[in-house]
């Protein structure tokens, strides 16, 4: 990661400073959990392995356990500035082999655990090749010989640290600002306003510093508000992928996108790079495991996946060949056939959502020129309405089917694609045995190719079916990385009610596979469909496989980590995603179309302007309970979504409004003001219900330009806190977050426009 790509690195010009300082933990140095206090349950777990009965804590009880130890040290260390390790476990309840245990693994595990921030480490890389000197500064309880281990861990050089200054060792923190002066101290020769501190403590590391006169920059990327993605996800969820939470979200910090094109970044970044890196982790392991050394991922979300595969072979050095293949149900159809037959008529002829036009396409028939090329695009059920000479269109179609000309052009054609398509694939596997990667779903096109490489193939899915299930009991040899729908209901709810949505985001933007043909030097290419994607969806599209594809460069870089994640965590990112979807990502997916290819031309975006109209009387629940078993032609793709866009917080007020009835209160009020016409807002109260409205409004999208609060010297926040005699003119609305003090805030706000032309409006929300 570079870290001219960082959002807030690459804004600083080196050559402006001499000297840089920049905090260690959650800035250059990265926890791969939630919380820092989850290091000490999975110290815990580690003791229990050890001791058994004889630790006597589970291992939540422990994390309580030494949360409260600290406490304590702080209060009898009270005229320390800083306490140590060593102070910390003096006062844990254990004695002998258990505390000594304990003292040493935690080190381990807190070593372990950390993973270095390539972003900042490059910046540190660039300082030091321009000669600049590169100080570290922490609060921390740890010694600073413990720190240097744990980053040399990391493979960081410390060649190019010149100094390492920690609180506990010191006995003064930035927190007060005690530590930045000694730093003053020591280099009383590099001029304060020529060192530039960088650091995630908006207090102690931006206000202190610039408080002892060195310039300063508030680095914020794992920083989350209680309405983020993360927080989303636990709330819906007891297993959330906390080992890759720091991941995702530097990743997404060193994007090159902003605006609407970062909000396409983050969805492949934080959500789809994690799902997807780690199925085709998955699937290289079944290639060892199998070995096989041909893979084929079908497309066309086998671009996306022969990429992400391919990439894990290369880093590992693997002998695998990864083929993107061509294929689809409708290229497959013929070629599986055995023998034609009146009944494949027929089933051809019950899909009624076909229209004509496909039918024939399917069985690689002409329709021009025939009694039904005026019917081409009616489909197959407005056929069965339709009469011609006491028959229905329907009727009169299988009649056509079955006479001798048209049945024995389908049966030479049923011949020529079966010899296409199996010397398309053998000219791919080598005639080897190999493995398809797919989705998932029923397994039709696995039978198929099962029909012409009997005993070759292995298939592995992201989910299966039922159907698919039933293909494993006869014989077929399929494999799910999430299992199967019968395994957990969310499954089969996330994945075969929302094929489209995941489709239309990671199925590549090119045509869909017809058939075969062979060219003249005698190897057989697939013939595409016609497609709809316009180039600015293209462009959409790319953003979103840059954003997994860079998640994926730096999973693999801490490959050394072994990082477990299960399928159920793996599983709610991507549930919160299609389920509970945030306003920014339905507003940026909302004009992606889904192709359906498989066997008709079917084209429709997932959001269609339409759909938010049948949403009667916005009756949400109704809504969405409907559309999960609707009828055919009342479905909507992603109803979710419509939601979502129709009424920005409603899944929010569903989540944590049944733990917050201010919080419902604000949702009930916001949702009833057209915020949009406001050019600037002000929130007055910068206490815990002030920041519920600004993160409710950052969530929407919608910008604050300032708190007023009376206390605004001892508040801090990132967003400007003034008091009352502070605010600009150009403020049209100020938004009262107080239930104590709403009328007198009120009144004070009135008397003080009262002779103010430009008065702004006020709003009282409790």
């Amino acid at each position: 990661m570079n870290y001219k790509n960082d959002l807030v690195l690459s804004k600083i010009n080196i050559e402006d400073y001499e000297m840089f300082s920049l905090d260690i933990f959650d800035t250059l140095l990265f926890r791969m959990c939630a919380r820092p206090e989850d290091i000490f349950t999975k110290v815990g777990e580690l003791a229990i392995d050890k001791f058994g009965d004889a630790f006597g804590y589970s291992s939540k009880t422990f994390r309580e356990v030494r949360k409260l130890s600290e406490q304590k040290a702080r209060k009898v260390y009270l005229n320390k500035n800083e306490i140590n390790y060593d102070n910390i476990y003096e006062f844990m309840p254990f004695d002998g082999e258990i505390r000594e245990y304990l003292k040493k693994i935690e080190l381990e595990v807190e070593k372990e655990n950390i993973f270095l921030n390539e972003s900042v480490y490059s910046f540190i890389r660039e300082c030091y090749s321009k000669g600049r000197k590169i100080i570290l500064v922490s609060d921390m309880y740890l010694f600073r010989e413990q720190i240097e281990d744990i980053l040399k861990h990391t493979n960081l050089d410390l060649e190019m640290i010149h100094n390492i200054y920690v609180s506990s060792e010191n006995n003064e923190t930035k927190h007060n600002g005690n530590l930045f002066k000694l730093v003053l101290e020591d280099y009383s020769y590099v001029p304060s306003n020529r060192i530039l501190h960088i650091g995630d403590n908006y207090y102690a590391d931006f206000l202190q510093a610039r408080e002892n006169k060195m310039h300063a920059v508030y680095y914020p990327p794992i920083i989350e508000d209680y309405l983020s993605i993360y927080q989303l996800e636990e709330k819906i969820s007891d297993e959330c992928a906390n080992n890759i939470r720091s991941l995702r979200k530097i990743v997404s910090h060193t994007a090159k996108y902003s605006g609407d094109d970062l909000a396409l970044y983050k969805i492949g970044s934080e959500v789809y790079g994690p799902f997807y890196s780690a199925f085709a982790e998955w699937v290289v392991e079944q290639a060892i495991q199998k070995d096989i050394k041909k893979v084929l991922p079908l497309m066309r979300e086998g671009m996306l996946l022969s990429t992400l595969i391919k990439k894990i072979v290369d880093d590992r050095k693997l002998d695998i060949v990864v083929t993107p293949t061509y294929i689809s149900r409708k290229a497959s159809y013929l070629p599986s056939i055995k023998e034609l037959t009146e009944k494949h008529i027929d089933e051809v002829l019950k899909r009624e959502n076909l229209i004509l036009y496909d039918v024939f396409n399917l069985f690689l028939l002409p329709i021009e020129n025939t009694e039904f090329e005026h019917y081409k695009y009616n489909t197959l059920g407005e056929c069965h309405l339709i009469r011609s000479e006491e028959q229905s269109i329907t009727q009169r179609l299988k009649n056509y089917f079955l006479q001798d000309e048209q049945f024995s052009s389908i049966k030479e054609n049923i011949q020529k694609q079966k010899q296409y398509l199996k010397q398309y694939i053998t000219e791919i596997s080598g005639n080897e045995s190999f493995i398809t990667v797919d989705l998932g779903g029923n397994g039709t096109i696995q039978s198929n190719i099962d029909i012409l490489f009997p005993n070759k193939a292995i298939h592995l899915f992201v989910y299966g079916t039922e159907k698919a299930l039933e293909k494993i009991i006869n014989g077929q040899k399929i494999f799910s990385w999430m299992g199967f729908e019968n395994d957990f209901s969310k499954l089969n709810e996330i994945f075969a009610r929302h094929t489209e949505v995941l489709e239309a985001i990671t199925s590549i933007m090119e045509p869909g596979t017809d058939y075969y043909k062979r060219n003249e030097f005698g190897i057989v290419e697939p013939v595409k469909s016609l497609t709809n994607y316009s180039y600015d969806c293209f462009l959409k599209q790319e953003i979103i496989w840059n954003g997994i594809a860079d998640f994926q460069q730096y999973f693999l870089k801490l490959s050394h980590k072994k990082i477990k994640l299960t399928s159920n965590e793996l599983f709610n990112i991507v549930e919160r995603f299609i389920s509970y979807p945030t306003f920014k990502e339905v507003k940026s997916l909302q004009n992606f179309f889904f192709e359906d290819h498989v066997t008709y031309t079917s084209s429709r975006k997932l959001i269609e302007p339409y759909e938010k109209g049948k949403i009667n009387n916005k009756d949400y629940y109704n809504f969405l309970s409907h559309q999960k078993k609707p009828k055919h032609e009342e479905r909507i793709l992603w109803p979710e979504g419509i939601v979502t866009l129709d009424n920005p917080l409603y899944f929010l007020d569903i989540i944590y409004g049944e733990d917050s009835k201010i919080f419902k209160h604000i949702v009930a009020i916001i949702k009833g003001i057209n915020l949009k016409c406001y050019r600037s807002i002000a929130i007055y109260g910068a206490g815990e219900i002030g920041i519920q409205v600004y993160n409710i409004l950052k969530y929407l999208d919608i910008k604050v330009t300032l708190f007023v609060d009376k206390n605004y010297k001892n508040i801090i926040r990132e967003i400007p806190v003034c008091d009352m005699s502070g605010i600009p003119e150009d403020i049209d609305l100020i938004i009262i977050a107080s239930v104590v003090y709403k009328e007198e805030i009120f009144n004070e706000l009135s008397c003080y426009y009262k002779e103010n032309a430009n008065k702004p409006n006020i709003l009282k929300l409790l």
